[in-house]
């Protein structure tokens, strides 16, 4: 193989590498995306959970109650459509970062704590689907994040 041919294969070689490893940096850590469950107890024999996908400029935020020893069977299912952005909530309630929106009507909200869990607050109202499991307002992230 003549010396140009071997320099063009290794630069191409190169190329490749680049781009593959900057391929897998272009996924920048979002603090919300994932699966949130709770140790505050949802209702007895029941597990609930968040999981929050970006979508865009927004975020899904479905709230899951399911049977405590098989999640597969899901109880209640309610979603949100929410935005990230600072919360001002009430005096009391400001964040610098967070998810806001409705779930059926009534405002939410999600901000991240220090310790890494993100709390859920605003105007959860009675009435609301999955009432029966009760709303945890702190969330831990699952799994490897």
């Amino acid at each position: 193989m003549n010396t140009f041919l071997k320099r063009q294969t290794k630069a191409f070689a190169g190329a490749v590498l680049l781009t593959l490893s900057l391929a897998g940096v272009s996924h920048a850590y979002d603090p919300f995306e994932g699966e949130w469950g709770s140790t505050e107890s949802c209702a007895e024999g029941t597990q609930c959970w968040l999981e929050i996908a970006r979508d865009g400029a927004e975020y899904e935020v479905v709230y899951l109650a399911a049977d405590r020893l098989d999640a597969s069977k899901v109880l209640c299912r309610v979603a949100s459509r929410m935005s990230r952005g600072p919360i001002r909530y009430s005096p009391h309630e400001t964040y610098d970062d967070g998810l806001s929106g409705l779930f059926q009507g009534s405002n939410a909200y999600l901000a991240p704590v220090a310790d890494g869990s993100v709390i859920m607050g605003g105007g959860l109202t009675a009435g609301l689907a999955c009432d029966q499991y009760h709303w945890p307002q702190i969330y831990f992230p699952l799994g490897d994040y």
